[in-house]
């Protein structure tokens, strides 16, 4: 297609999505089985179906790893934008992906299998367990030689100069394979059932287990969801991003669920660590564990050290500077830097008052520290969470104390987890959709209210399950701490005063943790009334706070008002080509409350 005539959307680049959805999913693909073998040497058991999930890791890292090339060489953009040596480089890659895809789900279907084989082999369903890892075996070997013998020469799959006799309709077998793929896993998911409901384990635990194995159905819902992309379309760099990032996210999820069920042995230790009082019988019986927790230290520092230093080499200075000695190409062309400059500055022209290397004085500094239109944000953010923080961090010892075992107790610490991360999401959403803050901090503070007040008020005698539904609806709720980090940035319209508002906002946050801290006191266990009613306060407290923001950014709105309403044309544009007003200052610069 000749460059005059191409659509609007031409230099539309979803990479910078690609490279962050792959290092998520790999990230979570390491840490699932590296806590999987830990757990396996922790009690002397390593079997043949751990050296498969290892395996599986390995493929899927490969995966990843082809998955960047494919967006290096044009995966998320448009195929008529792409040079024809880079749509060659594309295909390659792609084709590449494709046989470790099929590969790696082979492998971890395996991974289930020989788990179940082991741990669940009662006599009358090793058979069965047999049979099915023939057929995956099959169904692999398969797959991966119909992907070799798609184009004879092979060569003539990605380049379309090499005259090649490829398989007619092939996207047939394609939808073939994908229907066998969900059939099996929900045979594969369904297996273990039958077994766990048998053994001598109590309910609780059989729930578990059968909810961990049920969370595999999320990978029979991707395969599902993937069915719908494998028609064949006419732009294939820019319609394969979808699927290619949904297959990844299928293996992904398939290898976590497989490992999650083998974690009991880690959760439990580290949940009897974190869940003791502390007297001198726990910290002698914590010393114990010293290593174990050591080394736990060691890992996390190491995946902390590959993180930073894979940072180092993935993430660039700026839009116009993405070529380094090990990405030659960059990652825009010349054409497609000038676009996104211009459409990030038409959308915030505030963000052309400094550059990218420009450090901030001294003057600049005490600008923005005395910028007192943000101070109530600070001052938000030095409360708005308090009457959630106690009963966070009492969480394990208050389910402990009610009588929980250690197991129990960290199963139940993570539906409000959960729900509070959802929440959270949902509410910033709504933020941006309704374009208010401080009326939805003001709903934030309602939800906690009533509960802390119940935790004051709430007899000793009452049902364990009682407390602890209300506890789970007090930290489930949606923690308005992200909405209120944008309501920062966007009120600050320069960007020195953006980066001081951030770090200013994030002090504020930490102190409100050190105060929370204090609130629950030794003479006041094991009920803690007394700081409950504290916490009653502090919600007040930030209802009427949230509202004075409010009212004090509306008034500051109508005061601009009345002094823009009143100029005529002539003078507000001579105001905005003379005036020195920076950021929030400007008379034409709106606050969002």
């Amino acid at each position: 297609m000749n460059s005059t005539h191409w659509p609007e959307n031409s230099f539309e680049d979803r990479s910078s999505v690609a490279y962050g959805v792959v290092a998520f999913l790999l990230f979570l693909s390491t840490i699932s089985v590296s806590l999987r073998l830990w757990t396996r040497k922790m009690i002397h058991q390593f079997g043949v179906d751990d050296w498969a999930a290892l395996l599986t890791l390995i493929l899927i890292i490969a995966c990843g790893i082809s998955i960047t090339q494919m967006t290096r060489y044009g995966l998320g953009r448009h195929g008529w934008a792409l040079s024809l040596d880079d749509r060659i480089l594309y295909q390659r890659s792609f084709f590449v992906s494709l046989v470790l895809y099929v590969v790696t789900l082979a492998v971890v279907k395996l991974t289930f299998l020989l788990q179940y084989y082991r741990i669940l082999s009662v006599s009358r369903m090793r058979h069965i367990y047999m049979v099915m890892i023939v057929l995956v075996i099959i169904w692999g070997i398969t797959q991966a030689t119909f992907a070799l013998v798609a184009c004879i020469p092979l060569e003539g799959f990605w380049d379309p100069r090499v005259q090649a006799k490829c398989i007619p309709n092939a996207h047939i077998a394609w939808y073939i394979s994908a229907l066998f793929n969900i059939l099996s896993d929900i045979i594969i998911l369904v297996l273990p059932i039958p077994v766990i409901r048998k053994l001598n384990l109590p309910g609780s635990q059989k729930a578990f287990l059968i909810g961990i194995f049920s969370l595999g159905f999320l990978t029979v819902a991707i395969s599902a969801l993937r069915i719908k992309f494998l028609t064949l379309r006419p732009d294939p760099t820019w319609s394969n991003f979808d699927p290619t990032l949904w297959s990844l996210a299928e293996l992904s999820s398939a290898i976590t669920c497989a490992c999650l069920a083998t974690l009991k042995p880690l959760v439990t230790r580290l949940g009897n660590w974190f869940s003791r009082p502390t007297n001198t019988e726990s910290v002698a019986q914590m010393a114990e564990t010293e290593d174990n927790i050591n080394k736990l230290f060691l890992l996390e520092g190491l995946l902390t050290l590959v993180i930073g230093i894979w940072s180092v080499f993935v993430m660039v200075p700026s839009p116009t500077q993405t070529k380094a000695p090990w990405r030659p190409k960059g990652w825009f062309t010349e054409h497609e830097e000038k676009i996104m400059v211009n459409r990030i500055l038409r959308d915030d022209p505030s963000k052309s008052d400094m550059h990218n290397r420009q450090a901030i004085t001294l003057k600049m500094l005490w600008e923005s520290l005395c910028d007192y239109d943000l101070w109530p944000i600070y001052i938000i953010g030095l409360t708005f969470s308090i009457p959630a923080g106690p009963p966070d961090q009492y969480l394990t010892l208050s389910l402990r104390q009610l009588g929980f075992d250690t197991f129990d107790t960290n199963l139940l610490s993570i539906p409000c987890q959960v729900a509070t991360t959802i929440n959270m999401l949902i509410l910033t959403w709504i933020s941006e959709k309704v374009n208010q803050r401080a009326l939805l901090g003001v709903f934030v503070e309602v939800w906690l209210l009533p509960c802390v007040i119940a935790l004051a008020v709430i007899p000793s005698d009452v049902s364990r399950w009682a407390t602890y539904a209300l506890v789970v609806v007090l930290l489930s709720y949606p923690s308005p701490h992200p909405m209120q980090v944008g309501w920062a940035s966007r009120n600050s319209n320069t960007v020195r005063t953006r980066t001081v508002s951030a770090a200013l906002y994030n002090m504020s946050v930490q102190l409100q943790s050190i105060i929370s801290a204090n609130i629950y006191r030794r003479d006041d266990r094991p009920e803690y009334r007394r700081g409950n009613r504290v916490l009653a306060g502090v919600a007040s407290l930030n209802i009427v706070i949230y509202a004075t923001a409010k009212l004090y950014y509306v008034w500051r709105n109508k005061q601009r008002d009345r002094i823009w309403d009143a100029m005529s044309q002539e003078e507000r544009q001579r105001y905005l080509d003379t005036t020195a007003d920076k950021g929030s200052k400007r008379l034409d610069f709106r606050f969002a409350s």
